[in-house]
């Protein structure tokens, strides 16, 4: 593979990774009257489905650097997908409030952790073009974030239970 190749190769992996670290908490907000429904929780309860994976974030992002130096960058980027990976699956196992919260904070811990992995990553790999691959990975994030909102009441629509749609933000 030509170097060339591979760094664009990268570069889509990495649109990849950020379009999928949003959906985990843009996805609640459109059904959250269906989730407070099927599973009894109150505003509480639901108002940690989206503050739990922002604090889990934080948190992360501050312990990030001592992930990647222990475990290894690679490693550390590999361990996140599969945590924000089991946080969406959990959900298809949903209504129980306990699984959704459960789900939330694994999403927030696997994305705090890469959060704090890939900016360094862009540095290494794009030493000349960090700024553009920064705002690229910038506009996926977002992008995954209004993907989410957007997506998920449809998929919803086309799933035999509501929380099918928020299992399905596993797959990417």
């Amino acid at each position: 593979m030509t170097p060339m190749l591979r760094q664009n190769l990268t570069l889509w992996i990495l649109v990849l990774i950020g379009i999928n670290m949003r959906p985990l908490l843009t996805s609640i907000g459109p059904l959250l009257p269906d989730i407070r429904a099927a599973s009894g929780m109150s505003y509480t309860l639901a108002a940690l489905l989206t503050a739990l994976p922002v604090i889990a974030m934080g948190v992360l992002a501050l312990a990030g650097g001592w992930v990647d130096r222990f475990i290894g960058q690679n490693r550390s980027i590999a361990l996140s997908l599969l945590i924000i990976a089991v946080g969406a699956l959990l959900r298809e196992i949903a209504p129980h409030s306990a699984l959704l919260l459960s789900s939330a904070l694994a999403g927030g811990i696997g994305i705090g952790i890469i959060q704090a992995a890939i900016p360094a990553v862009i540095k290494r790999l794009f030493t000349r073009r960090t700024p553009l691959v920064m705002g690229l990975w910038s506009a996926a994030l977002m992008g995954g974030g209004g993907l989410g909102a957007a997506l998920t009441p449809w998929m919803a629509s086309h799933s035999a239970a509501w929380h099918q749609a928020l299992a399905w933000w596993a797959l990417p």
